[in-house]
């Protein structure tokens, strides 16, 4: 059950902390310390990272969970403190070099047999910055690494462990591509909350 009093607390935490603290601080914060997730218990969640680790032949360290989910509030552009709720995804960052360069590999063989598929230029956006997006990778049905991944989130939303809620992952080459897009959210949010505030410095220039 979600605990709407708990996601107002640590919206309320998250915002004072944006004056006090680093973007590295606030990522370490919320990431890489033991914060509980909002809409699993933290069993459940070692369980959800052992299965997806399991999965890829990762150590557990390298599966987080991201977003609303986690926080209780998203954080990604455009969405800022959207609170999670019934009908929010479970969002699931892996870390993975190894992992990373099998799909990148892969598509580096499609795109040599087939030439183009219609994400493609959105792809490689996505790709200089680090993250490997799955939805847009090559369609499935004629890419078997898509299919396969797809495959195993959709088992494991279906099988009702971790929730109502739709799992789905985005893959990243480092944990410096991870938090470099953590921070560019941080530093958005930073924003938002000094203009709020009255404050007039453009904290992105910092």
């Amino acid at each position: 059950m979600i605990e709407y009093s708990l996601i107002e607390e640590r919206i309320g935490a998250f915002k004072r902390d944006l004056f006090e603290l680093e973007e590295e601080e606030i990522i370490q914060k919320c990431f890489q310390h033991n914060m509980d997730p909002v809409c699993i218990s933290n069993d459940t969640y070692f369980l959800l990272k052992s299965k997806i680790s399991k999965h890829f032949g990762l150590h557990p360290t390298d599966v987080f969970m991201v977003g609303s989910g986690k926080l209780g509030f998203t954080i990604k552009p455009n969405e800022q403190f959207r609170q999670f709720g019934d009908s929010s995804d479970i969002d699931i960052a892996i870390v993975s070099e190894e992992l990373f360069e099998r799909f990148w590999k892969a598509v580096y063989l499609y795109k040599n047999e087939v030439k183009y598929w219609p994400k493609e230029e959105r792809f490689k956006n996505y790709l200089l910055s680090g993250w490997i997006r799955p939805d847009l990778l090559p369609p499935a049905k004629r890419f078997s690494e898509a299919q396969e991944w797809w495959d195993f989130f959709r088992n494991l939303t279906a099988s009702g462990e971790f929730g109502p809620y739709k799992i789905s992952a985005g893959l990243y080459y480092s944990r410096f591509f991870f938090e470099s897009y953590q921070k560019k959210c941080i530093t958005l949010c930073k924003e938002i909350i000094y203009r709020e505030s009255g404050f007039l410095e453009d904290v992105s220039n910092k």
